[in-house]
């Protein structure tokens, strides 16, 4: 989120903006709900000193459980509330510069980073708000962050030595790469969105490709067949292909 005064960024927690100095007031409220939480505990854990000293040990230990617990839930409440009111605020911030983050999408599509864009959309709730403006990059987002998970998970095989781990990989990529497809098919459940998706597809598809030639020994014939197969025929060559790449640099 940006400093009302200077347009710096800063974090939903600080008091104050720590390039200006000047009050951070959508984080007031965020901030008295953890102190009020914090005092909630601190007076739990004063009770149970309290109330232990005139109790036999069966009952203290039965008295200690029982207002532990209720500081776990209290907590347990804290934290909820806190990430929801962290969770609305940004995405608020993000409804409330709309052009500013419709800019900033852009500007990730024309340089070509997914990562960027799928972080960018995760962060501000992009698929969650129901400002118009974001209607055309949903599809777009949800296809880039299937390409980051694809691309995590082909770093991982990469640079991990543990079979049970490559297994798990392999199996998340050929999940994603069928929902990456999915994301971007023009008949997709989202108006306005054939140009902006088109492009991820091209950026995503080409970059995808590319990883599974150099590290899994895909053919053409097998790329350009790819989106025509099934997850269980996908996942035959990503396994096929990282036990080979496994074979290759133990040698």
């Amino acid at each position: 989120m940006k400093c009302e005064n200077c347009g710096a960024e800063i974090k939903l927690e600080d008091r104050y903006c720590p390039y200006c100095g000047a009050l951070n007031k959508a984080a007031m409220q965020h901030i008295q709900d953890m102190d009020r939480f914090e005092d909630e505990f601190e007076q739990t854990q004063q009770e149970v000193q309290t109330k232990v000293r005139g109790y036999s040990s069966i009952i203290t230990r039965a008295v200690i459980l029982a207002i532990l617990f209720a500081a776990i839930v209290i907590c347990h409440l804290a934290d909820r509330n806190a990430y929801y009111i962290s969770e609305s605020m940004t995405q608020r911030e993000a409804e409330k510069n709309a052009d500013e983050a419709t800019a900033q999408m852009d500007a990730y599509l024309q340089s070509g980073d997914l990562q960027r864009l799928a972080s960018f959309g995760d962060l501000h709730e992009i698929n969650m708000s129901d400002l118009s403006d974001f209607t055309s990059y949903r599809a777009a987002i949800r296809a880039s962050q299937e390409y980051s998970d694809i691309m995590s998970c082909c770093e991982q095989i990469i640079f991990s030595r543990n079979d049970d781990d490559t297994a798990s990989q392999v199996s998340m990529i050929a999940q994603d790469l069928q929902y990456f497809y999915q994301y971007t098919e023009s008949e997709y459940d989202y108006e306005d969105n054939d140009e902006i998706t088109a492009k991820v597809r091209e950026i995503g598809e080409s970059q995808i490709k590319a990883v599974f030639v150099t590290y899994f020994g895909m053919t053409d014939d097998e790329l350009e067949n790819m989106e025509s197969m099934t997850q269980g025929q996908i996942l035959t060559l990503l396994e096929k292909g990282a036990q080979q790449y496994a074979d290759e640099t133990e040698e």
